[in-house]
């Protein structure tokens, strides 16, 4: 057999082992949701997971090296469910008050989380580790992105009605510090929390808007 006939060989080969890799993962992934719902995830365990997932547990060894980083991986895959939402909701607002649009994002960001029980235990009990750390940092900044692109509040040395970056993820902390602990309580963000992480967010933006919050 030629050189180039072993290497189509080889490239044709790939393919369906690359495809039932994938199909393995994704039902993985599926179980991994399933356990997180069921005992959360202090219980869910990489063999757990194998086993409810019927496929060996080399081959999720083989994507994620611990529970952790399967966790943050099904983390990140929320970020853009949240963006969409987000974006959604604040289609058209360009020009409401800021105050407003605090409150379209709150409660576009918990009514998905409502909707979404698996994200909420991923994005408001985590992060479970380090990998997972750095994955809510990485949300931390993507929100914090839209919300100033949102909110047309600015950049970074914008002048002095434009809080910096820092000040904006701040916000949004406050905002996902408000929400956590509602869940934690509730296991549900209750219109009560969601107007307290309102408030506050609100409250610490005014003092870095000058004109008072209206846009131009």
């Amino acid at each position: 057999m030629t050189d180039k006939k072993q290497n189509e060989n080889n490239r044709q080969s790939r393919g369906p082992v690359q495809a039932r890799s994938q199909k393995r993962i994704d039902a993985a992934i599926a179980a991994a949701e399933e356990l997180l719902v069921e005992v959360g995830p202090d219980k869910t365990s990489i063999p757990e997971i194998a086993s409810r997932a019927d496929v060996p547990r080399t081959t999720i060894y083989q994507y994620f090296p611990d529970k952790y980083a399967l966790f943050a991986h099904m983390a990140e895959s929320q970020y853009g469910r949240i963006a969409d939402a987000i974006g959604e909701a604040t289609a058209g607002a360009e020009n409401t008050h800021w105050h407003e649009l605090v409150g379209i994002v709150v409660e576009a960001v918990a009514a998905f989380y409502n909707a979404n029980q698996v994200a909420a235990i991923l994005l408001l009990l985590g992060p479970f580790g380090s990998a997972d750390g750095a994955a809510h940092i990485e949300k931390d900044k993507l929100l914090a992105d839209l919300f100033r692109a949102r909110l047309k509040l600015g950049s970074e040395g914008g002048g002095d009605t434009a809080p910096p970056l820092d000040r904006i993820t701040l916000a949004i902390q406050i905002a996902f510090a408000c929400l956590r602990w509602g869940y934690m309580l509730d296991r549900r963000l209750s219109p009560a929390i969601r107007a307290e992480a309102v408030r506050a967010t609100i409250a610490y933006i005014t003092p870095f808007v000058e004109d008072g919050g209206r846009q131009s």
